[in-house]
């Protein structure tokens, strides 16, 4: 099955479907802490999503609240954009973005859960800063 990754990484995504359970997990939760970082989204459980990620405990209710806030900052993002302040809403529509990438890394299947949240990082990153996430998921590839 051909997946949004394939269309832009599709070395890594084969990578990705070549590796253990244990690396995919890794390479989505380098990704999405990558991208975290890079939007500065915090608060609202980002930081235990995260820990729970890195010690590969994922798990239906946290991905529940994830898509909740992603939800949330897409509807301030799109207030901020009605009011004509486009770089908050540039910013924040980023972190919205962020937090749904996290939270596709908490998807019960390891591999759907790197595909989709490494791609997720990737499109929300800054273009000077794809090649960081794509370098960090790669790395735990290994």
């Amino acid at each position: 099955m051909t997946t949004r990754l394939d269309s832009v990484e599709g070395d890594l995504a084969d990578r990705i479907r070549a590796a253990s359970p244990e690396r995919q997990r890794a390479a989505v939760a380098a990704a999405a802490e990558f991208v975290i970082g890079a939007t500065g989204v915090s608060g609202d459980g980002v930081a235990d999503a995260l820990n729970a990620l890195q010690s590969g405990t994922a798990d239906a209710d946290r991905q529940r609240r994830l898509d909740q806030l992603a939800e949330r900052l897409d509807d301030e993002a799109f207030d901020l954009q009605d009011a004509g302040r486009d770089e908050e809403y540039s910013a924040r529509f980023a972190q919205a973005r962020a937090v749904s990438a996290l939270a596709y890394a908490f998807d019960p299947d390891a591999e759907t859960a790197a595909l989709d949240g490494i791609y997720e990082a990737r499109a929300t990153a800054p273009d000077g800063q794809r090649d960081g996430i794509i370098a960090a998921a790669a790395e735990q590839l290994r």
